[in-house]
């Protein structure tokens, strides 16, 4: 049966972070999700991280150093579902993220992709920074990107795979 979620997560030498990016994704209100860890030519412990989670939604690849691109690349070409999140490594979501934007993109039909705001944390989980978010009216999205630069983090995003073969993935 195919997932509602592929959940993409890139990973090269974060293993002392993969745990807790793991451990948020199974702590999510929407359960129906596969999880794509891809271990982008780790040297420290990240194998033995990924391979010990006990989960069978939790799927493993390793590729020889070919960079963060192409490591989600190769999630996104292995997803199974309707909508793929990607999640980096050393990032963590709230447990209702994936609930949440999932029925945001649900209520809009012609959308390929929904993206919230995010919070800065340090490695202790402790709030830094200010929270950011930036609302902007679908019309504008594309000059609002090019004008103040990309100001997305791609733990906030989710979209279609329609969308990823329509813009030719990550470069």
């Amino acid at each position: 049966m195919q997932p509602a979620v592929t959940v993409v997560i890139p990973c090269f030498n974060q293993g002392r972070f993969l745990r807790e990016a793991l451990l948020s994704v199974q702590s999510q209100t929407l359960t129906d999700w596969e999880a794509i860890v891809i271990d982008d030519g780790s040297t420290d412990d990240t194998r033995e991280v990924a391979s010990g989670v006990s989960d069978f939604r939790v799927r493993y690849y390793h590729q020889e150093n070919r960079g963060l691109a192409a490591a989600r690349n190769v999630g996104i070409r292995a997803a199974r579902s309707g909508v793929i999140a990607l999640l980096d490594s050393d990032d963590i979501w709230e447990p209702q993220f994936l609930e949440r934007m999932c029925r945001s993109l649900a209520r809009h039909p012609g959308a390929a992709a929904a993206y919230c705001g995010f919070k800065y944390i340090d490695t202790d989980g402790r709030e830094i920074g200010k929270p950011s978010l930036k609302v902007v009216p679908p019309g504008s999205f594309h000059q609002t990107l090019m004008e103040d630069g990309n100001w997305l983090i791609p733990s906030a995003v989710i979209f279609t795979p329609d969308l990823a073969g329509e813009s030719g993935c990550f470069d």
